[in-house]
């Protein structure tokens, strides 16, 4: 899948927005502490909780999150994440996520089923590839490749 610059910062752009404002504390977060006084430990914004389908959506993640998120990865390596589908312990680690990032465009087909069972409605969920117009693809025709295999084999 191709990402044009244009696209590519939009997705960045939105990412980064959305890691900025769940880091955020409320106005009433910090008047208790007076003007330039330090802040107790205690009111210091926790890192986002960030839960992402497969390894490319966590270096993604990674690099525009930093130091603001912990990023964890659903589907292990060197599994096939076509394939792949979430125990209860999965669901139960993006049911105390802050945020959701995954490919989307059929990637995850377990997607919708999972995140529609979910009660945390304050999660956020990040489809990389919405907006994206994706190239047309296919199946390589592997019986012609063979067939030019064969042909060239014959022909010596």
């Amino acid at each position: 899948m191709k990402f044009s610059k244009k696209t590519a910062l939009g997705l960045l752009f939105s990412l980064t927005l959305i890691v900025a404002g769940c880091g955020q504390k409320s106005a009433s977060d910090t008047s208790a502490a007076p003007t330039g006084a330090p802040v107790p430990a205690e009111t210091e914004t926790a890192k986002l909780n960030v839960q992402v389908s497969f390894y490319p959506m966590y270096e993604f993640t990674k690099n525009v999150a930093g130091d603001l998120a912990d990023v964890h990865t659903l589907v292990p390596a060197g599994m096939e994440p076509h394939d792949w589908e979430p125990t209860p312990q999965d669901i139960a680690s993006i049911e105390k996520a802050d945020v959701l990032v995954y490919n989307g465009a059929g990637m995850e087909s377990w997607i919708d089923q999972v995140t529609g069972s979910l009660s945390n409605t304050s999660l956020i969920q990040v489809e990389a590839s919405k907006g994206i117009n994706l190239l047309e693809g296919g199946e390589h025709d592997h019986h012609h490749e063979d067939s030019e295999a064969t042909e060239h084999e014959t022909r010596s």
